[in-house]
């Protein structure tokens, strides 16, 4: 009965996460590079294929991986705020990430504040209503530190064989992915 009581509270929070990602889409302004990003996205769903993603601050460009991804929601609707609801399901799946790894590693205490801090963070919020490179990383650098803990902590052989694959896709979104790599030597 306390495991069920358990996961209710767990959900609930997950379905705070989720109402704060999902309304008042038209809250953030559609402009930079989510727009060349989004419009890159609708003409790969157009046949388009791109090599180069959008300019990068240090005058290079980022990885293609996010125009990519973002032409999954654009497949649906060439609306600007599907994408961003993609943004927040990953963000929610980032969220269950961070519960799973609290609760199974520490505690059911650890997990629970560590998924409610992110369901209701300010600045998680905030990412989680954005189209860009970085705002895809957080549910791939989870996905690679809960397989490296799985794949080496735990001897599971299938963790260990797709844990540098999300550090890859991890990068993608951001160089600065790759700052996570000592975790596999750890």
């Amino acid at each position: 009965m306390i495991r069920v009581i358990k996961y209710l509270i767990v959900v609930a929070t997950l379905l705070l996460a989720a109402y704060f990602r999902w309304t008042n889409l038209s809250r953030e302004a559609f402009a930079g590079d989510g727009v060349q990003i989004f419009i890159k996205s609708l003409g790969v769903t157009h046949g388009k294929l791109t090599f180069i993603g959008p300019p990068m601050s240090a005058g290079t460009s980022h990885s293609p991986f996010s125009v990519y991804m973002y032409a999954l929601p654009a497949l649906l609707s060439p609306d600007f705020r599907v994408a961003i609801m993609f943004t927040g399901a990953l963000h929610l799946i980032a969220a269950a990430l961070i519960y799973k790894i609290g609760s199974r590693y520490f505690s059911f205490a650890a997990g629970f504040i560590g998924v409610l801090l992110f369901a209701v963070h300010p600045e998680a919020l905030y990412i989680s209503r954005q189209v860009l490179n970085t705002v895809l990383s957080p549910p791939l650098a989870l996905a690679y530190l809960f397989t490296g803990v799985l794949g080496y902590y735990e001897n599971k052989k299938f963790a260990r064989w797709i844990h540098l694959s999300f550090l890859t896709l991890a990068a993608q979104c951001h160089p600065g992915g790759f700052f996570l790599a000592p975790v596999t030597l750890i």
